[in-house]
């Protein structure tokens, strides 16, 4: 689910280019620092991948301190939620095509 430093070697285009590789689509955000998404859930699985800043990510019971280059990977239907940094965050949200 979680992956620390997963795209530590490649820059934003390698990165967006090896999301849809991988068959998602991704869209990129860039949030202020703070910013509180409230707990919801999607159908389908949901994709991050962090480019800067921070953001802590609860997924169901579990909880985790993302930065940049890291990945996690939310089933469909689970619920989550996620508070930005004291930084801003951008990254790639992203959903199965």
């Amino acid at each position: 689910m979680y992956q620390r430093g997963f795209y530590r070697t490649m820059d934003k285009d390698q990165i967006f280019a090896e999301i849809k590789k991988e068959g998602f689509s991704p869209m990129y955000f860039s949030v202020p620092a703070g910013f509180e998404y409230p707990t919801h859930s999607h159908e389908t699985r949901k994709l991050l991948v962090f480019l800067d800043g921070t953001m802590t990510v609860k997924v169901g019971d579990e909880t985790f301190h993302c930065g940049p280059r890291d990945r996690i990977l939310i089933p469909g239907n689970i619920h989550h939620s996620a508070i930005v940094g004291n930084n801003g965050c951008n990254f790639f949200w992203s959903e199965k095509i």
